[in-house]
């Protein structure tokens, strides 16, 4: 149930944010990943579908154990707390994080 609410969170964020796009401009998603995992797979597939679709996007891809720094950063300015750092995969929109993918 949990994934499900994740994966519409997600839809429904990037839908507001593709219609807003005209307005804002180019925008990025850093998504966070790791070799192996299979829920990270399925999320770089949607995104890389995403990008195709909306151009305006950007998806900006990392492998989390080569970007330590970076995630720590995002988790900071984000403030997302301690219990959900270090999950796989990881998506930062320009207001919004969302752990996991289903």
């Amino acid at each position: 149930m949990t994934k499900t609410k994740t994966l519409l969170a997600i839809l429904f964020s990037v839908v507001l944010l593709a219609s807003a796009l005209p307005v804002f401009g180019q925008t990025d998603i850093h998504f966070f990943w790791s070799p192996g995992c299979p829920y990270c797979l399925k999320g770089k597939m949607f995104l890389e579908e995403l990008e195709k679709k909306y151009p305006q996007i950007e998806i900006k891809q990392h492998e989390l154990s080569k970007n330590i720094e970076l995630v720590k950063e995002f988790y900071k300015n984000y403030e997302v707390p301690s219990r959900e750092q270090g999950y796989v995969p990881v998506t930062f929109t320009r207001d919004r994080y969302f752990v996991g993918f289903s």
